[in-house]
């Protein structure tokens, strides 16, 4: 065996040596992980699917991410994810700035929307309504798709049957809505902490559609008015 031979051989071995104990390091790592914060593989599953996690939906996972904020936020942080804790009692992932709005996110939000809307016509308090015992029921579903049909039916939310399987159902699975059976043994919904996040979103463009209002000298526009436009801005995406 010639230099070069010996060489290639030694530095072949070596690498092979770095990478075993970068397996090994590895795997030492995922053990004390696990350990340490034994339901991580599950939390951070959730939080990249897009799900809130609250103190009154996912309760023992909510509680481990209150307990270890900051190494969540590390472990996150080291995947491009930023963890953030709404006051109210949830955690979520932040939304990348650069990627914009899959067909999915646009439905669960257009059917958030357009329901804080509909409620708000009817005189309901959407804040009053969150992990209140007010379910929403079939009939009121069944009236809202029928007074936003036309705006519904590109984000393919048109029908109950759509609205509920594409927007109701969805926000049930990220943790935003609950099912409930009601007193005739009816399928109903009731809001969840997460509610506050779309809320947030609505009282922001609220905000900044008064600023501009009394700017112009014109009337004050409420969260009614801004979850209209909000969901008036998804339809146009498509």
């Amino acid at each position: 065996m010639d230099n070069a031979e010996l060489i290639n051989t030694v530095e072949i071995e070596a690498e092979s040596l770095r990478l075993n104990q970068e397996i090994e390091a590895s795997t030492l790592y995922s053990k004390q992980l696990q350990q340490l914060l034994p339901r991580s593989a599950e939390i951070i599953g959730l939080l990249q699917a897009g799900t809130f996690i609250s103190s009154s939906g996912h309760i023992k996972l909510h509680k481990e991410l209150s307990r270890h904020t900051h190494a969540y936020q590390v472990l996150l942080e080291m995947t491009g994810n930023t963890l953030v804790h709404h006051h109210v009692g949830f955690f979520h992932l932040q939304p990348l700035e650069t990627r914009s709005l899959n067909l999915r996110e646009r439905q669960i939000a257009a059917a958030m929307f357009a329901l804080v809307e509909w409620l708000s016509d009817q005189g309901r308090s959407v804040e009053s309504m969150i992990n209140a015992e007010d379910p929403i029921s079939m009939n009121d579903l069944s009236l809202l798709v029928e007074h936003h049909r036309e705006r519904l039916q590109p984000l393919g939310l048109g029908t109950v049957d759509d609205y509920l399987a594409n927007g109701i159902k969805k926000l049930v699975e990220a943790g935003v809505m609950q099912t409930h059976t009601d007193a005739m043994n009816q399928q109903a919904y009731t809001l969840g902490i997460p509610t506050y996040y779309y809320l947030d979103i609505t009282r922001k463009l609220a905000k900044q559609k008064e600023s501009q209002a009394a700017q112009q000298d014109v009337a004050v526009i409420d969260i009614d008015a801004a979850a209209e436009d909000l969901l008036e801005s998804l339809d146009e995406e498509l």
